[in-house]
């Protein structure tokens, strides 16, 4: 799968992650009349983390990463406007985990490292 990216602006480390449309190709399915899913991700570095995302009743899809666990991956890795997360898949049999979700920071020498 491709990776799906996103810079982080001041509202997704303040409040919740929005997601941008095209990550509903990758994340599970919502059922008929569910507007939250549960995600089970690893991050770049491997631990897991469970995040909930919904969409919205009405008009626009718009999915989000509820604010809870979100902002506690945000606290954890210090981010801030302007790093990077991006979206794949990685294969792990021990939980079965399929997404992954990285954290990106620009390092001193340029270069964009796991956090």
């Amino acid at each position: 799968m491709p990776a799906f990216s996103k810079s982080l602006k001041s509202y997704d480390i303040k409040s919740r992650l929005q997601v941008p449309a095209k990550w509903l190709r990758v994340l599970p399915a919502f059922g008929e009349g569910n507007y939250e899913i549960q995600l089970d991700v690893v991050d770049g570095i491997g631990l897991f983390w469970q995040f909930f995302c919904t969409i919205r009743r009405h008009g626009h899809r718009r999915p989000s990463l509820q604010s809870g666990e979100w902002l506690r991956f945000v606290r954890d890795k210090y981010l801030e406007v302007g790093d990077l997360i991006i979206l794949d898949t990685v294969e792990n049999q021990f939980r079965g985990t399929k997404l992954r979700i990285r954290a990106l920071k620009l390092a001193p020498d340029g270069q964009w490292r796991d956090v």
